[in-house]
């Protein structure tokens, strides 16, 4: 039998791969006749989630699809491998250094600022109020780690005052928790700066937010 989580992972893998292959779908709800090896593989997956809780499972799924467009199928078998990991990476990588007005850089990032918002409200604080907000029993800030976690990216950050202060007050502890993409901050602001759309979008999102 799968537990919730369990289930939740199995339609993730569903609805990504129909997405993909642009087919229609409805999500499973009777889990009673699933063939062992794949209840064996959505065991495996919650088992590596559950270790491995920085890693957005959406994105762990389309990583793939990003990498290898040649390919219309993943099976759950697939995600379970070494590779599928390095292709998460990668993907991770190849997103964090795209140009900002490339269509997955806009909807990230406007992605991200609805999950800001929604995060704000949640928790009754001011989006101005969000890079210094702290969860109870939690020690890094919230945004560190949204960051680490993938649910923001950095370009939805600078459109909040005084970013860069709050981001480099304790540098080795969030490069630590980040990785290199800390020390890129200063390289993608540039890009910022120069972009035509995403500065824009930043700006009009966090202005209808406020």
């Amino acid at each position: 039998m799968l537990n919730d989580f369990e289930k939740l992972i199995y339609n993730k893998h569903l609805i990504t791969t129909r997405k993909n292959k642009n087919t229609p779908f409805n999500i499973r709800k009777d889990f009673s006749n699933l063939n062992e090896s794949t209840i064996f593989y959505v065991k495996k997956l919650a088992m590596f989630f559950n270790k491995f809780k920085k890693i957005n499972i959406d994105d762990f799924f389309s990583a793939p699809f990003s990498i290898y467009p040649e390919e219309n199928y993943f099976d759950l078998k697939f995600y379970i491998s070494p590779k599928a990991i390095k292709t998460y990476n990668l993907f991770i990588k190849n997103r964090e250094s795209s140009l900002p007005d490339n269509l997955d850089t806009l909807k990230f990032t406007a992605d991200s600022i609805k999950f800001i918002n929604v995060f704000c409200k949640q928790n009754n604080i001011q989006p101005s109020g969000y890079l210094e907000f702290i969860a109870p029993n939690e020690t890094l800030p919230a945004f560190i780690t949204h960051l680490q976690t993938h649910k923001i990216n950095l370009y939805s950050l600078f459109g909040l005052e005084g970013f860069k202060r709050n981001l480099f007050k304790r540098y080795e502890t969030y490069k630590f928790v980040l990785g290199e993409i800390i020390d890129s901050t200063d390289k993608l602001y540039q890009n910022f700066i120069m972009s035509k759309k995403l500065k824009i979008l930043v700006k009009e999102g966090f202005k209808k937010i406020a």
